[in-house]
């Protein structure tokens, strides 16, 4: 016999969550080792802050939140000036 849908929906939802955090803890793990020299260690922070910020860069334009006085390449383009 099947189990309820809710118990399955929660078995699933604790599978996710699990995968997630092991995948995180693979890609993470050897980052440690490069943080046990000082050299790779600056590196890795302004590679890991380069990476945040170009995200955070990305996203606002894409979203419109950078109070671009044009409005972007869409509704300013060339046109603009």
């Amino acid at each position: 016999q099947d189990p309820p849908f809710w118990e399955n929906m929660v078995r699933y939802s604790r599978y996710f969550v699990t995968l997630l955090v092991g995948t995180g803890y693979v890609i993470v793990k050897p980052l440690g080792a490069l943080l046990k020299r000082p050299g790779t260690a600056v590196l890795l922070v302004a590679g890991v802050g380069t990476g945040a910020f170009l995200v955070k860069f990305t996203l606002e334009a894409m979203l419109g939140l950078n109070g671009d006085p044009l409005g972007g390449p869409v509704q300013g383009g060339l046109g603009a000036f």
